[in-house]
């Protein structure tokens, strides 16, 4: 659609050029166009070529500075129109050919004392038309002032003549669908009936209210609300229903006399509230995205994507309009071509989700507030990305304005994606880097004992800190520690890892993926997380003993949790988590593909790494494993840890972070359940429970 999608005002012909004086007129080689085109206006200083005044012109013209312009028309011509006409004329016609870029070349200069002509040409930039080029000329007189423009329409484009206009025949695009994995429709176009009202129509009034009222499923008084106040001869539009509804009911509505049918289409998503917060929403601009797009030929009716993929895909999705740039007859008849443009087709996203297993973990996280993630831990490809509660992407797009705002007061933040923009603390899962930082740089071995009795006071009684199992382990090494999640154990580890260089553990901290966002491809809104560091801010040595174990200030995202484990799992790859595979148009061409990309390499050795991935194994399977319980029974071997975050006032964030099968992973995930007390007893068995429906599907 155009911007405006209304022909321009024609104006009458100018007077005809008066007859030279008899002196002959002189050709000359126009001069090479300078490289910056001159924008002071025209001053009392008499311009002393016809040449000059010709470039301050057309150079006015390139800059849209069309008051310039006039001040440079000649006298004898401004009679014929005023300022705000020829400044509303340029503009019109600038905006129904939705230029975005004039240039202009003087290719020859003829002049007298008193008469001149102009001839250049002028190629200009049409976002639905194209680029395309005319060659013109302009009459020149001189006046005591200096050389003006005998300034008709024809200035413009010679065809401007008795009363012509300017017209651009649009050809849309149909907004690009969204698919998951397996080719399930996300988002995509749906056609619907609008169903209205012309007042002056209507024959039989309280028939039509009592037939239109449970179809449109409506009150009979709304709808009589809606076009009462309105001209007899106005269309008001009522409701819109959906193509299945519309057949159903097609043929009454076709016999009620005041009823007006008008087709078109909307955007749709099939599956509700399945994956909302991934897949996001489009809707109509509005007047300030209108403002920063027109340029890039956004119109007042177009929609536009406002979250998700709809937004991220924009540039994808929305495909561009063609058109045909032409010069009309009064009567509408085409005089000329301008230029045309075909319509690039919209581009499809495919992306990696598996709408099933989203649908699957959903409906396993209910209402309470909470994340889940699932990659591919051997590519980084986003199976699926959960945040409850949820919310119905069709109310934003048709819902009321009630429920719309019933949604976005809600106290429970349905809106915001708890799995990329939720901040937590992560309790003991943590206690993998900080594991992997004692073997690795503070002396550790698998097998280097502790001794835990509940209580830990190295720095004192103000410092003292408990194991979260009454009494303590006993005699534990490192080991073990991470088996059964030892506080006591890690609060060493990380009380002899700060002191020995206050940046081992948030360094460690940053390359397993934390305090920054993975900036996942097909995801928007990630937050980067806290990652607190000794070295560039004031953290005391107990305070760094908390971070430790998931404690503190430290905060991290779902998605940068499920993308650690997964490095651990498959060897040490941090990917860039990934939610699109490909974009291409209805036909297959104009593909991309999105690959897997390598973001990192955790800084861990093979055999360093190969005790923590077994600590995580025996978490699941061995008797003192803090998630042993919830896996008992497996027939797939899964390692993982769990994490039990305090999150005063309330109780603790329940976790449960893993990959599978464990020897040889295809899938990492995290659970993540606010305030729900202990990650064994409450996010580990609703992973094992994800475990066991993705492994239950075909092979993978």
């Amino acid at each position: 659609m155009t911007p405006f999608h209304r022909a321009v005002t024609g104006l009458l012909l100018c007077v005809l050029l008066a007859a030279c004086a008899d002196v002959p007129l002189v050709a000359t080689p126009a001069p090479p166009t300078p490289t910056a085109t001159p924008t002071v206006p025209p001053s009392p200083t008499p311009i002393p070529s016809p040449e000059m005044a010709a470039r301050e012109f057309l150079g006015a013209w390139e800059k849209g500075r069309y008051e310039a312009m006039y001040a440079l028309v000649s006298a004898a011509y401004k009679t014929s129109i005023s300022q705000e006409a020829f400044v509303k004329r340029y503009r019109d016609i600038a905006s129904e050919g939705e230029f975005t870029a004039i240039k202009s070349e003087i290719k020859n200069v003829e002049y007298n004392a008193r008469q001149g002509q102009i001839s250049f040409s002028v190629t200009i930039d049409s976002l639905a038309a194209g680029q395309f080029a005319r060659q013109n000329r302009m009459m020149m007189t001189f006046e005591p002032e200096g050389w003006h423009v005998n300034w008709t329409p024809q200035v413009i484009f010679s065809e401007l003549t008795g009363g012509n206009l300017v017209h651009l025949f649009t050809v849309d695009t149909s907004r690009g669908a969204v698919y998951d994995r397996n080719g399930k429709i996300l988002a995509a176009q749906e056609p619907i009936t609008t169903v209205g009202i012309v007042r002056r129509e209507i024959e039989d009034e309280p028939n039509l209210l009592a037939t239109l009222a449970p179809i449109l499923e409506m009150d009979a008084k709304v709808i009589r609300d809606k076009y009462s106040a309105a001209r007899p001869d106005w269309y008001i539009p009522i409701k819109d229903l959906p193509q299945e509804r519309f057949t159903k009911f097609e043929e009454t509505l076709n016999t009620l006399k005041g009823v007006s049918l008008r087709e078109s289409d909307r955007r749709a998503y099939p599956l509700g509230a399945i994956a909302a917060h991934l897949i996001g929403y489009a809707g109509p601009i509005n007047p300030e995205e209108l403002s920063r797009l027109e340029s890039q030929g956004y119109s007042a009716d177009d929609v536009l994507g406002k979250a998700g993929l709809e937004k991220w895909g924009e540039s994808y999705l929305r495909g561009r309009a063609g058109g045909t740039l032409t010069i009309i007859s009064p009567s509408g008849e085409i005089v000329a071509t301008l230029s045309a443009q075909a319509p690039e087709a919209a581009r499809n996203l495919y992306t990696t989700l598996d709408a099933d297993l989203q649908a699957f973990i959903e409906k396993e996280l209910g209402d309470k507030p909470a994340a889940a993630v699932v990659l591919d831990a051997r590519t980084g490809e986003i199976l699926a990305l959960a945040s409850a509660p949820g919310y119905n992407l069709n109310t934003l797009t048709q819902g009321s304005a009630a429920q719309v705002r019933a949604l976005f007061t809600n106290p429970q933040r349905p809106l915001i994606n708890r799995a990329t923009q939720g901040l937590y603390p992560t309790g003991s899962i943590f206690k993998v880097v900080t594991a992997s930082a004692g073997l690795e740089r503070g002396g550790f071995r698998a097998d280097s004992p502790f001794f835990c009795n509940g209580t830990w006071d190295v720095l004192g009684r103000q410092y003292v800190k408990g194991d979260w199992l009454k009494g303590g382990h006993g005699n534990i090494n490192l080991f073990n520690g991470l088996v059964q999640s030892c506080n006591i154990v890690f609060y060493n580890v990380g009380y002899e890892l700060d002191k020995k260089d206050r940046s081992i553990l948030p360094t460690f901290a940053r390359a397993f993926g934390f305090g920054a966002p993975p900036n996942a491809v097909g995801v928007l809104d990630e937050a980067a997380g806290v990652v607190p560091d000794p070295t560039k801010q004031t953290i005391f040595i107990g305070d760094m003993v908390n971070v430790a174990i998931g404690q503190g200030d430290f905060l991290a995202t779902p998605l940068q949790v499920v993308n650690m484990i997964a490095a651990v799992g498959n060897g040490g790859t941090l990917y860039r988590p990934r939610l699109i595979a490909k974009v291409s148009d209805p036909k297959g061409e104009r593909r991309q593909d999105f690959n897997s990309e390598v973001i990192g390499r955790l800084p861990i050795s093979r055999d360093n790494l190969l005790i923590i991935q077994n600590a995580l194994k025996a978490v699941t399977s061995t008797a003192p494993g803090t998630a042993s319980r919830a896996f008992a029974g497996s027939t797939i071997s899964v390692a993982g840890k769990t994490g039990t975050a305090e999150a005063p006032p309330g109780e603790a964030h329940s976790w449960f972070a893993a990959y599978a099968p464990a020897e040889k992973p295809q899938i990492a995930l995290v659970v993540m359940v606010e305030h729900a007390g202990e990650g064994s007893a409450v996010a580990a068995p609703i992973a094992r429970k994800i475990i066991d429906r993705y492994f239950a599907q075909a092979p993978h």
